[in-house]
């Protein structure tokens, strides 16, 4: 007698390979999230590097005058 609804045990099974899957892909996720912050800190602070040296005067031979700020 064949039936076509899945056993109790079957469905589990089916669940259980679903939330390794499911548990395999979030981890993947997170890693790359993860690398990407790095990435975006990394970035952040060349930005914050430049930013501060485009603040600073200009470095020149002859004076010059600046405008007050």
């Amino acid at each position: 007698m064949s039936s076509s609804t899945p056993s109790v045990e079957e469905v589990i099974k089916k669940i259980r390979e679903d939330i390794e899957k499911s548990m395999k892909e979030a981890e993947s996720i997170v890693k790359s999230a993860q690398q990407s912050f790095q990435q975006l800190t990394k970035l952040s602070e060349e930005l914050k590097k430049l930013s501060e040296e485009l603040s600073k005067p200009p470095k020149t031979s002859t004076p010059t005058t600046t405008p007050p700020r």
